[in-house]
């Protein structure tokens, strides 16, 4: 019996044996094959180093780069596109040799390319009080292609390690160096705001809409043709018919909300009417007498005198020939004169097809409603985000028509995004399944429209990622902002509506919009760098190098500056996508930066030499 004991521990003894060799030598083949890929990633990437070396031979650029050694940063495919987006470096230079550090979430270091030599500062944005304002840090980019490089620097012994000796400022004469560019740029800085300002002006815009528009979701919700598909469309007509009555500057209200027993579904110029829209002339007539009393006409003025009737659109002789009929039956009380019928019965602007059509999802006459009912939210959206850019832009440059312009493109940005919003929650709200969804509480929350809104506003951010004009954290940091600034303006908007109704709700979304979408790109800050602020540093650098070019005076170089200075955000954003894409980053921003400095250049008083007074008399 013991031995039989002995003999299953010792089995299991030798399973659980083999296991653990398998294990160990399935996590060694993993380690080595991890080890061989990492050498081959290394091995191809050298090859691309070699080559581009190749065709530097014979310069005393080869010459450098080999004196520098083995780079001590491994250098493959994934660490150089990493290293590229965060300094940056353009894309079309190749990496040679990198020393990169990393402190917190920011890398520094030095970069060495074909064009030239990098250097990014190090900074750490979670140090000790970093965020208050007097010891905010930004990295600094510098540039220095190998034309104007004093190259003999690098050759000295002590700048075998570069970075640590550079940032414990033990390497006095390559400081110095770094100093000079430095004092000129502090003295020389283009001046570029944050571009969250955008993602929180959208919020802002989708907030508002919500508080103004959730009325008009709730009717298309309750009464679409997925939710209400046998009576719905007579509540659309309603709505069709007053806002064309409004389209002719008539003074009209929809006032069958109410529920007044036999009372008006319209006020139309003080007129009182009652709209039936049913298939047939005959049938939205007989809608209106009494079919279990007396069989008279239900709808009276206040006066004893009968309420106008609307009828659909091409139904308005069948319906006058009805309700003679019925005048001639006795059975409109006070009405002996069946010519009447012509003044009581009134055509509506809407077919009853159309009336159908239009509490229908996806088709032409639903879409035009929504655009009619969406106008309102959607002038309000314009004139703020027009009076909020416009006047962010004037504080930049005072440049009134620059200012206009500015607000017109936000303004109708916003508004066309407004817009598409409202259609697309509209028609969806008419289907069966969206309008199980959508519950009163959401609407009223105005969360249903912040939802669609944030789909509609991100297109946008999506369209500029997938085309590569905004980099990944970039994307992810502006949905974030927008995300914030919607939920904050949601909030607000049903808190101010439910204390102080529609004007409430547009100051309670402005105001908890702005605060949301502004804390949520603080946060941002901290954890993405915008491309912003990493191209910044390369136009920056670029401008410089330039300003040596053109042998710029102090003078000109205060000019440039405040020419630059002077760009609107919209120009500089556009500028920045287009670096972000482009494959020849620093051509992209010399092409920018030329117009500007050979208008400088070309004001210089030209110079010709004298050479009659080298002729004797």
């Amino acid at each position: 019996m013991n031995e039989n004991i002995y003999a299953v521990i010792n089995k299991t003894k030798n399973v659980f044996k083999r296991a653990k060799q398998q294990v160990q030598s399935t996590i060694e083949q993993s380690r080595i094959q991890r080890q061989i890929n990492r050498f081959k990633q290394l091995e191809e990437y050298r090859n691309v180093i070699e080559t581009k070396k190749r065709k530097l031979e014979k310069t005393s650029v080869n010459t450098f780069i080999d004196s520098l050694g083995r780079s001590p940063t491994e250098l493959f495919d994934k660490s150089v596109r990493k290293i590229k987006h965060s300094f940056p470096i353009p894309t079309e230079q190749t990496i040679l040799w990198a020393y990169v550090i990393k402190d917190t979430n920011r890398d520094g270091g030095i970069v060495v390319t074909e064009y030239g030599v990098f250097i990014k500062t190090i900074v750490n944005v979670f140090e000790e009080n970093a965020l208050k304002k007097e010891n905010k840090k930004a990295s600094e980019l510098f540039y220095y292609p190998w034309d104007i490089l004093e190259a003999e620097l690098f050759f000295n012994t002590n700048y075998i390690d570069p970075l640590v000796l550079f940032f414990k400022k033990n390497t006095q004469t390559f400081i110095n160096a770094c100093k000079k560019y430095e004092d000129l740029k502090n003295n020389k800085k283009i001046k570029i705001s944050n571009f969250y300002s955008e993602q929180v002006v959208n919020g802002d815009s989708v907030s508002v809409s919500a508080s103004l528009l959730k009325g008009v979701t709730k009717f298309t919700r309750d009464n679409g043709y997925g939710n209400n598909p046998r009576a719905g469309f007579g509540l659309f007509a309603e709505q069709a018919n007053n806002m064309a009555d409004k389209a002719r500057f008539k003074k009209a209200k929809v006032v069958g909300g109410d529920n007044a027993k036999n009372g008006p579904d319209r006020l139309v110029n003080g007129v009182r009417i009652q709209t039936k829209y049913y298939a047939t002339g005959r049938r939205s007539v007989e809608a209106t007498f009494d079919n279990k009393g007396t069989g008279n006409y239900r709808y009276y003025n206040p006066d004893g005198t009968p309420m106008k009737l609307e009828v659909p659109k091409g139904q308005y002789d069948s319906a006058v020939k009805t309700f003679k009929k019925k005048i001639v039956d006795g059975k409109v009380p006070g009405v002996s004169n069946p010519s009447e019928a012509e003044r009581i019965i009134v055509e509506g602007h809407y077919t009853y097809e159309q009336s159908i059509r239009i509490s229908k999802a996806g088709t032409i006459d639903s879409l035009y409603y929504d655009l009619k009912t969406g106008t309102v939210a959607t002038t309000c959206v314009f004139g703020i985000s027009f009076l909020i850019n416009s006047y962010i832009c004037y504080r930049k440059n005072h440049n009134h028509k620059e200012a206009v312009i500015e607000g017109l493109i936000a303004g109708g940005k916003a508004g066309a995004l407004t817009m598409s919003t409202h259609v697309l929650v509209s028609q969806l709200s008419r289907t069966s399944f969206f309008s199980n969804i959508m519950t009163k509480q959401l609407i009223k929350s105005g969360a249903v429209n912040a939802i669609g809104g944030f789909a509609v506003f991100s297109i946008p951010e999506t369209y500029n990622y997938a085309t590569k004009k905004i980099s990944r954290a970039q994307y992810i940091a502006n949905l974030a902002v927008l995300s914030g600034s919607i939920i904050g303006g949601t909030a607000g908007a049903y808190l101010g509506s439910s204390i102080a109704g529609v004007a409430g709700g547009v100051i309670g979304g402005m105001t908890f919009g702005a605060a949301a979408g502004i804390g949520v790109s603080k946060i941002a800050d901290i954890i993405y760098e915008s491309d912003v602020k990493r191209l910044t540093r390369l136009f920056n650098a670029i401008l410089l190098n330039m300003i040596n070019e053109y042998l710029l005076e102090e003078n000109e170089i205060d000019e440039l500056i405040g020419q630059m200075n002077l760009i609107p955000n919209r120009k500089f954003g556009n500028l920045f996508k287009s670096i972000q894409s482009s494959n020849e980053q620093v051509e992209t921003i010399k092409e920018f930066l030329k117009p500007y400095f050979d208008t400088i250049v070309n004001r210089r008083e030209k110079y010709i030499p004298a050479l009659e007074y080298f002729v004797e008399n």
